[in-house]
């Protein structure tokens, strides 16, 4: 498969979180994007079918808490200044593996470009009836169609806003 490694060397702690948090939300989108069963492998396992958002926001952030093996590995932080992105299947298609880093590229930059109160208000108001779309827009701009936002079965933000919510984590302003 492939795996890209975004640097996050210039991200505070916080914004590891918001990123990691966000992308849980859309995690789904980031599957369908690479397909081939990726959901389904055990190399690359979707975070909100596990327990590690829960303890992302934990005062132990990650460390021996967290897996290599999901879809979007944090590990790398503390070693190699990166997220690690598990979800791509083993592709020679130049535009494809295009998209797909500025997909990365993008959430980046929305998580640089927002402040962590911001970022979680927005995941803490996030229901049935929030503005998905619009916030894919403000996220992903141009390439937020190539994710074929469907409707709220393509969003998980109930174990985000979950995660979010059952610790007491600091805020980057």
């Amino acid at each position: 498969s492939v795996h890209v490694h975004l640097n996050v060397l210039d991200f505070t702690k916080d914004q590891v979180m918001d990123f990691t948090l966000l992308y849980a939300v859309f995690e789904r989108l980031f599957y369908r994007f690479t397909g081939r069963g990726r959901m389904k492998n055990i190399y690359c396992v979707p975070l909100v079918d596990t327990t590690l958002l829960v303890n992302l926001t934990s005062k132990e952030f990650g460390g021996d808490m967290w897996s290599k093996y999901t879809g979007m590995n944090i590990l790398p932080v503390t070693s190699q200044g990166t997220v690690e992105f598990r979800h791509m299947h083993g592709c020679a298609d130049v535009g494809k593996l295009s998209i797909w880093i500025n997909l990365i590229t993008k959430l980046k930059e929305y998580v640089k470009a927002n402040s962590t109160k911001d970022i979680r208000s927005d995941i803490i108001q996030m229901d049935d009836d929030y503005p998905y779309e619009q916030m894919l827009s403000s996220i992903f701009g141009e390439h937020a169609a190539d994710l074929k936002y469907a409707g709220l079965e393509d969003v998980s933000y109930l174990p985000v806003k979950q995660a979010l919510t059952s610790k007491t984590v600091t805020t980057r302003q």
